[in-house]
């Protein structure tokens, strides 16, 4: 009769996670960008060429920002609230969430439900020295 087989190390352990901050000269720059980017929209640029291209949203800005169907409670309360404010075809101002700036636009709509596309940009975060 062969033995069990050996069972993977395992470890236990704690941490402290500390979610870096941007600068305040960050959001500026990067808010800058997101509303150069809706200018650009807004003089006819392809929203879903400018996501692919711009978006740091690693899954949906490949996708031309598409988000797909989404219902209430599935996205932070500032962009959930644009979400739903906005009629198809519409654009959101930049809005900044804790993911960093976003212009949203609606495809098409159902009750309790949209289907919509956004391009994010994120500040850029420096490290620091330690204190």
């Amino acid at each position: 009769r062969a033995p069990p087989p050996p069972r993977p190390a395992t470890v236990s352990f704690r941490q402290i996670v500390i979610a870096p901050k941007a600068s305040e000269a960050a959001k500026v720059i990067a808010r800058a960008r997101a509303e150069s980017l809706l200018a650009e929209i807004k003089r006819g640029g392809d929203f879903e060429r400018i996501a692919k291209r711009e978006s740091m949203d690693s899954v949906s800005g490949a996708q031309g920002g598409d988000l797909g169907w989404n219902g209430r409670g599935t996205m932070v309360p500032e962009f959930e609230r644009w979400m739903f404010a906005l009629r198809p075809g519409e654009l959101s101002p930049v809005i900044e969430t804790v993911h960093g700036y976003h212009i949203i636009r609606v495809d098409r709509a159902k009750p309790g439900e949209v289907k919509s596309r956004h391009i994010l940009i994120r500040p850029t975060i420096w490290p620091t020295a330690a204190m």
